[in-house]
């Protein structure tokens, strides 16, 4: 029961996209008469569903083939969708065209078929780029100055690793190729923000121990995002110290005498937003003034009373939409969807895009992403900035 109001929305937003495509098809091909289809467009809405249902019911050789047949084909659907709607203002516009110069029937249907087949070939083209974006990460590259790193340090090398969402849709060469990032970053230290656990043990197998042989000589330091409470905590927590991880619920770490640590739950669905600030600000309240304050949360949210009580939050979450034009959806509910943000005095935010990736594997103007910050010490005379 827990879960059934997001079920209702997703099957309903879902079913809606069949639905309009549907429609469109229908439009240009009328005398196929498409609706004769409209059950297996109920499977099809369906199928994301029953393949989670049977990854949990550790049915692994069913439910990976569906998986990449449903979010192969959610991705597809969507982007034919967004096709289609962009291009509806000029059908309007030819309808409207057809319609005063009566008689013209032809011209209607032509641009019906015209129309629909542009949508499917838009489509088809940014599904392939969408494929090939989503298997070439990228390492971002943030210097950022504070006067809290002693004099006396060059840089200390923290890497971020943000919503890899291991699971069936995470091929092993793919994860080989966002972790030979990591070690050609050279971390000093380790960070996961959230969502790198999403499928079931029989997915994960052999993926701890790619970890393990990433040095990070300072530690590596990982906390829960919202697919971890999805797929099971106590799974996700077991993998992360399998593969290195100190995870963080609630606590924090000094490292090295160099910086404090400190990294919260995501709290999923079920807590509300004044328990989980008010959680946070007793835990970030607990780190010394004098070091610099490394907060990891999965989402990049800035809660009041937990403003001035660090120096760095690093978060994910938002995957900068994946799939343009998403980005424009997830800004309503998070202001700062990718990069870095200047709060003021000496502090920042930095939202990780992501290297992985969740629902259909594409990604879309949103390109995966390995993050090295830099922290350096502030030059004599300069006031804290980052760059």
């Amino acid at each position: 029961m827990r879960y059934l109001g997001f079920f209702a929305t997703f099957f309903l937003v879902y079913g809606g996209m069949h639905a309009y495509a549907l429609r469109v098809l229908a439009r240009a091909f009328p005398a196929r008469r498409l609706w004769r289809w409209a059950p297996l467009c109920l499977l099809l809405a369906l199928a994301p569903m029953l393949a989670r249902f049977l990854e949990r019911a550790e049915y692994p050789a069913l439910s990976q083939p569906l998986a990449w047949f449903a979010y192969l084909w959610m991705g597809l659907l969507f982007l034919f969708v967004v096709s289609a709607a962009a291009l509806e203002l000029l059908w309007a516009a030819v309808s409207l065209l057809a319609f005063v110069l009566a008689g013209r029937r032809g011209l209607f249907a032509a641009a019906a078929r015209g129309l629909c087949l542009l949508a499917l070939g838009g489509a088809a083209l940014v599904f392939v780029l969408s494929w090939r974006e989503a298997r070439q990460p990228v390492l971002e590259e943030v210097t950022i100055f504070s006067e809290k790193i002693p004099a006396g340090v060059a840089e200390l090398r923290l890497v971020q690793l943000s919503d890899l969402h291991l699971g069936p849709l995470l091929e092993k060469s793919r994860l080989r190729t966002i972790l030979a990032l990591v070690r050609a970053a050279r971390p000093d230290i380790l960070v996961a923000t959230g969502d790198i656990v999403d499928g079931q043990e029989a997915h994960l197998d052999g993926s701890s121990a790619l970890f393990r042989e990433i040095p990070a000589p300072l530690g590596k330091y990982a906390v829960l995002g919202n697919h971890e409470r999805y797929v099971g905590v106590e799974q996700a927590v077991a993998f992360l110290e399998a593969a290195g991880f100190t995870v963080l619920r609630d606590e924090a770490r000094e490292v090295a005498g160099l910086l404090a640590v400190a990294g919260s739950d995501d709290p999923g669905r079920g807590e509300e937003g004044a328990l989980q600030a008010a959680r946070e600000a007793l835990l970030l309240g607990r780190l010394p003034a004098d070091r610099f304050r490394l907060f990891l949360k999965h989402r990049p949210l800035l809660p009041e009373e937990g403003k001035a009580a660090f120096d760095l939050q690093l978060s994910g979450h938002v995957h900068q939409g994946q799939i343009f034009p998403f980005v424009f959806l997830v800004r309503r509910a998070f202001p700062h969807p990718t990069g870095l943000l200047r709060l003021g005095g000496g502090k920042y935010l930095y939202t990780s895009r992501g290297a992985g990736t969740w629902g259909p594997p594409l990604r879309f103007l949103a390109p995966p992403e390995v993050t090295l910050i830099r922290l350096r010490p502030l030059p004599a005379s300069a006031p804290a900035r980052g760059e």
